[in-house]
């Protein structure tokens, strides 16, 4: 059976288990699949996780000790509240019954897991980098919108202070996610932040040691080319600044400093090299604010014991400089509903005076107006 039919077996059955629809696939990973599916109480996402594509499989204890972490981390996923992080509905095991031939090349009774998110209203942070890349946004109606039409100061900060706050809410549930990029990252109404990919989450446990997980190559450290590829628990955190950084450098620079085809040839002292020699680049760099530099040098240093910490992150005085007012934005657009993810609002602070005015206005007046927004 090739994987294609594979997949539409198995998303087929699962849905008219759980008495949904699927409305296309989303989303494709090394493990699976990310789904857009609906039933009568709403739109959702759906992740499955294929335990045939499991790269401990030809190993039976690291394979059961995966399987039960898995387990362990969609359990957790449950549990966790926050407005910066992507909502965990429900959690599945999807098994096959006696008559599933057309499964026979899945040898384990265990086919796929399953998780059910709330869907993100927009697109990933990704995408809106490649808009920025293109420069689709500089002929769009956005051109002359501060926040949207150049990738400034501001514009980082916006994003940066939000995926800090998921992050210190993961790491306070003495979790880590692992697998930060920009892709897990989903935008919702009021381009809320909404950290995804929760099946990657690693518990902490303090005093010992963590084994490093697997995650995407470009984000992370040279910690990951020592041979035992462990970490002191207390510096478990700064996997996740390490990737935050990155991503930082990316939405200035529109490249990573590691090319993931160059995966195979690197080892610690070759990154270590990279890092120091970007760090340098951005020390020179004249078209950077010092505050985003000292920043972003702290968040990508090679030395993990060195690197920044989730409370230096919180602490950092530019960062704090317009907090109020994106947590003004985040308010104010709430439930809004907008239909393309394009069609972005002035979210400058002469945009937010203007709205206030218009809403003053309109409850003086006792006139309330519903505003749709169309291309």
């Amino acid at each position: 059976m090739n994987k294609v039919n594979d997949d539409d077996q198995i998303i087929k059955k699962i849905m008219n288990k759980l008495n949904c629809n699927c409305v296309k696939r989303i989303g494709k990973g090394g493990y699976g699949s990310v789904y857009h599916i609906k039933n009568k109480n709403g739109n959702y996402a759906l992740k499955l996780i294929k335990i045939n594509r499991l790269k401990e499989k030809n190993d039976p204890q690291r394979y059961q000790t995966t399987i039960e972490k898995i387990r362990y981390e969609l359990e957790s996923s449950i549990n966790l509240k926050s407005k910066y992080i992507i909502k965990t509905v429900q959690t599945f095991e999807y098994k096959k019954d006696s008559d599933d031939q057309d499964l026979k090349d899945f040898p384990e009774h265990i086919v796929c897991f399953g998780i059910i998110m709330e869907k993100a209203a927009y697109n990933d942070l990704n995408f809106l980098i490649h808009l920025y890349k293109k420069k689709i946004l500089f002929n769009s109606r956005m051109n002359n919108h501060p926040l949207f039409s150049t990738m400034s100061d501001f514009t980082i900060k916006f994003f940066i202070n939000q995926i800090i706050l998921g992050l210190d809410f993961l790491n306070r549930s003495f979790l880590i996610h692992a697998d930060i990029k920009p892709e897990n990252i989903l935008l919702n109404y009021g381009f809320t932040t909404k950290i995804t990919d929760l099946s990657t989450l690693t518990a902490i446990k303090k005093n010992s040691d963590l084994i490093l997980p697997s995650g995407t190559f470009c984000f992370q450290g040279p910690e990951y080319y020592e041979e035992q590829k462990k970490i002191d628990s207390k510096d478990s955190e700064k996997i996740d600044i390490f990737a935050l950084g990155i991503i930082i450098y990316y939405m200035k620079y529109f490249i990573y400093p590691m090319n993931q085809n160059n995966k195979a040839k690197l080892n610690k002292n070759q990154v270590i090299g990279i890092l120091n020699k970007e760090i340098e680049n951005i020390s020179n760099d004249s078209n950077i604010s010092p505050e985003l530099k000292e920043l972003m040098i702290k968040m990508i240093e090679p030395d993990i014991s060195k690197r920044a910490t989730i409370e230096d992150i919180l602490g950092n005085k530019w960062l704090n400089e317009e907090k109020k007012f994106i947590d003004k934005i985040h308010r104010l657009n709430d439930g809004e509903d907008v239909k393309l993810f394009i069609e972005f609002q002035k979210y400058d602070k002469e945009w937010y005076e203007k709205k206030k005015k218009e809403k003053e206005k309109e409850k003086k007046e006792g006139v309330k107006k519903s505003k749709k927004y169309k291309l």
